[in-house]
């Protein structure tokens, strides 16, 4: 499941290259399931999970999550989601999860700069913790009952052409 982006160029400008709408038509969507591996990729920068809200009704306080949030995790219930040959009830076993974050590269870089950031370490925020946070309460109650059944997590963020967040679920 994890393509080298060099793959998916088709152009010689890098700046063409992340704009995603020139480059979601060229893509081959990767999506599998076994018996106890569900792969499935998410496109679009990544982001980490909102800071959460607070609303007062008299003596009352609720929390809340924002907008951006919100909209955060229903893209990634609906990859998961649309990855599953069957319509599953979620799993209570135990589960390993490997998450690749790629991130944009920024546009003020020249051609041979942006090139060389390929694949390299992605250090400046948003915290890879947050961003894996976002993705657990996504997939929070399709699947699995509660992200405290995660016993193994690998979660790189790097630079990549295409903005995307790749998520593989092992059930043990």
């Amino acid at each position: 499941m994890y393509y080298n982006d060099i793959n998916y160029t088709y152009s010689q400008n890098i700046f063409d290259i992340c704009n995603p709408n020139l480059v979601y038509n060229y893509l081959y969507v990767y999506n599998t399931q076994n018996d106890n591996i569900v792969e499935f990729t998410v496109y679009g920068e990544p982001k980490g999970k909102g800071r959460p809200r607070f609303r007062r009704f008299g003596n009352f306080t609720t929390t809340y999550s924002d907008a951006k949030t919100k909209t955060l995790e229903k893209n990634i219930r609906d990859s998961y989601t649309n990855s599953r040959f069957n319509t599953m009830d979620y799993n209570t076993s135990p589960i390993g999860v490997d998450i690749n974050f790629f991130m944009p590269i920024p546009k003020s870089l020249s051609l041979k700069k942006a090139k060389e950031l390929i694949d390299k370490p992605h250090t400046k925020k948003p915290d890879v913790d947050n961003m894996c946070k976002s993705v657990f309460d996504g997939l929070n109650e399709k699947a699995f009952k509660d992200d405290s059944q995660i016993w193994r997590l690998l979660a790189e963020k790097r630079y990549g052409i295409i903005p995307r967040t790749e998520v593989r679920l092992t059930y043990y």
